[in-house]
């Protein structure tokens, strides 16, 4: 697609040989960092040739940054072309003419970065997600993730320093006070790391929902009007809808954003009891998703409502009210004409479940979603707010990695009186996992998985 300007980067030792092969310039004519015009020609002919001897490829502006002071802390030349394929096209085969250099691949300059220290691997994944980003939240996410190293390096230091002070205490007994206890100062060091890496562990799970989105499931039984509001809420026909019970088989997706998150709302099959081999099935998947989901919205058709047949069905779900926020969505509120008979609606559902929010919802008026898609979004800031100032990661492999962390944490202190090589081997597992969100202690799968996922230019 053409633009503006298309920016062409050339890092390593060859970079300063291309820049003077397609000016036709002397290298030691290059200014380190200051911008220069310049006409780019082809480097097949000899150096000697008088550039009036070949055809201008462009008329561009060009920069030597040597290195190590540069993205990939090599010696880096930019082009900045115009913006269409051709010219493009022209310089980039010129440049493969050039013996050493090679084209890129996705995120190779990224990963030349990693491996000279100029990023660490969380700054890596904050840049991926900074690029990818479609709401404010994603951006302001992975622009504090950027500087998460800086606060978990710390902590693994002093997992490192506790090795340390047991592998001491089993090396040299004779050596240290007290080889049979430990002290208080130790204890205070284990509490605090403890601490940290909790804080970090809340930060990931909130920070993976703003980076993946927040999973909300709309269940209820058949033709309660889930699709309608499915479509209501996406502004387009994501769902098809009838008054045949059954009509939705399946789960259907769609993406939203609200409060500065992405949100998949999921419409799932009607549930109720059927002999339908394919409804079945289709009953089975929504009873998954809403397990799994984050935003449970269980949608009752308010014309037809039983309180105790309510109950039943939402015992049958298999909620947990613990880890799962919940919402009754009383639907088609058009039909129910009196305001008392809304409270009494609403008093009857209280009584079984005093703590879920209720909303009332209709799909024939303007503003028949507002309450709902308001009770959603607040729901949803509360699963994404920050605590104060936290470090925030932004993938499950983060929380992973600090959930084993603390879990290591807390083994050792169980074998810390009996049996000192044990607890040195578990704090040795929790500095590994640490180190693995930023320290780049990882493998090479890992790796390669990440790089892949950035464009050819980063």
């Amino acid at each position: 697609m053409p633009c503006g300007v298309a920016v062409v980067r050339i890092s390593g030792p060859k970079s300063a040989e291309a820049l003077r092969k397609l000016t036709r310039q002397d290298s030691l004519q290059f200014i380190p960092r200051k911008l220069f015009y310049a006409k780019l020609y082809n480097v097949s002919a000899s150096d000697l040739a008088h550039p009036k001897d070949d055809e201008v490829l462009d008329k561009a502006m060009a920069v030597f940054l040597p290195g190590p002071r540069t993205f990939t802390g090599e010696d880096t030349t930019e082009l900045f072309l115009h913006g269409s394929r051709a010219v493009v096209d022209a310089v980039c085969g010129e440049l493969g003419k050039i013996e050493g250099l090679e084209a890129a691949k996705a995120g190779e300059f990224t990963k030349r970065a990693f491996y000279n220290a100029k990023y660490d691997l969380a700054q890596v994944e904050a840049l991926n997600d900074l690029l990818h980003s479609e709401t404010q939240a994603q951006r302001q996410l992975a622009l504090r993730q950027h500087d998460a190293g800086k606060y978990i390096k710390p902590v693994r230091e002093t997992v490192l320093n506790l090795m340390a002070q047991l592998e001491a205490s089993i090396d040299f007994p004779e050596d240290v006070d007290g080889q049979m206890t430990v002290s208080d100062e130790y204890y205070q060091s284990v509490e605090t790391v403890l601490k940290y890496v909790k804080q970090f562990y809340r930060s990931a799970q909130k920070g993976t929902l703003i980076r993946d989105g927040v999973n909300v499931v709309l269940v209820g039984e058949t033709n309660v009007g889930k699709s309608s509001l499915m479509n209501r809420l996406a502004e387009k026909d994501v769902a098809m809808t009838s008054n045949i019970p059954g009509t939705t088989r399946d789960f259907l997706e769609t993406r939203l954003h609200l409060a500065n998150v992405p949100v998949i709302v999921t419409d799932t099959a009607g549930i109720r009891i059927t002999e339908d081999v394919l409804e079945k099935e289709g009953i089975r998947r929504s009873l998954e998703r809403a397990k799994d989901a984050q935003i449970v919205v269980i949608v009752i058709d308010a014309s037809r409502f039983e309180a105790t047949r309510i109950e039943a069905f939402v015992d049958s779900l298999d909620i947990d009210f613990e880890k799962q926020t919940v919402v009754f969505c009383l639907n088609k509120a058009d039909i129910i004409e009196s305001e008392t008979q809304k409270a009494d609606i609403s008093k009857a559902i209280k009584n079984y479940f005093p703590t879920i929010p209720i909303v009332w919802t209709s799909c024939l008026s303007p503003d028949g979603l507002s309450a709902l898609s308001e009770a959603v979004s607040s729901k949803v800031a509360e699963l994404c707010t920050p605590e104060g100032n936290d470090v925030y990661l932004s993938r499950q492999r983060h929380a992973d990695l600090l959930q084993t962390a603390i879990i290591e944490v807390e083994l050792h202190l169980n074998h810390l009186n009996d049996d000192r090589a044990l607890a040195c081997e578990h704090l040795r597992c929790a500095a590994d996992a640490i180190g693995e969100i930023s320290c780049n202690i990882v493998n090479e799968q890992v790796l390669d998985r990440l790089f892949s996922t950035f464009c050819i230019g980063k």
